[in-house]
C-alpha cells in the first residue's frame, strides 16, 4: 500500500489563491481608512489654521492670505504686519488634490467670497466643497457624495 505524503499542486494553488484574496481585501481597506485619517488629521489642522489667521488678522490688525497652491500640493497660511510674519505650510493628503486660489483676509478679517472644489486625487471628482462667506472669516467644507 502506497502512503501520499504531501499536498497536491491543485490543494496547494487553492490555498495561495484563498490566502492571497484575504490579504487583497484588507489592504484595501487598510488603505481606505488610513486615507480618511489622514483626510480628517488634515481637515482639523485646517480649521485650526484657520482659526490662527482670523484670530491674528482681527485682533491683531495683520493682513492674510491662504494661498492653496497646485504645484507643491499645500496650503500656506501667510498673515504679515510691518516687519512680522506668520506663516504655516499645510501638506494635502496624498488622496487628495487642489488647484490654484488665493484668498485675501483683511486686516477686520473680512474675506471675499469664494469656493474651492478639494477632488479626489485618484478620480479627479470634486470630493469637498470648501466654500468662504464675506465678512469675519466664515467657511465652510462640505462633503460630496
Amino acid at each position: 500500500m502506497h502512503i501520499k505524503k504531501g499536498f497536491t499542486l491543485l490543494e496547494t494553488s487553492i490555498v495561495l489563491l484563498i490566502t492571497s484574496s484575504v490579504l487583497i481585501v484588507g489592504y484595501v481597506n487598510i488603505r481606505t481608512s488610513r486615507d480618511n485619517i489622514n483626510e480628517k488629521v488634515f481637515l482639523k489642522r485646517f480649521d485650526m489654521n484657520w482659526k490662527n489667521m482670523y484670530r491674528l488678522t482681527t485682533y491683531d490688525g495683520y493682513k492674510g492670505s491662504i494661498d492653496f497652491d497646485e504645484n507643491t500640493q499645500e496650503i500656506i497660511f501667510l498673515c504679515q504686519r510691518y516687519r512680522k510674519k506668520w506663516v504655516k505650510h499645510l501638506k494635502v493628503p496624498p488622496s487628495l488634490y487642489t488647484r490654484d486660489k488665493v484668498f485675501y483676509i483683511g486686516r477686520n478679517g473680512v474675506t471675499a467670497p469664494g469656493k474651492v472644489i478639494i477632488c479626489d486625487a485618484n478620480q479627479k471628482k470634486p470630493k469637498y466643497d470648501l466654500t468662504v462667506q464675506m465678512g469675519w472669516g466664515v467657511y465652510e467644507i462640505k462633503r460630496n457624495n
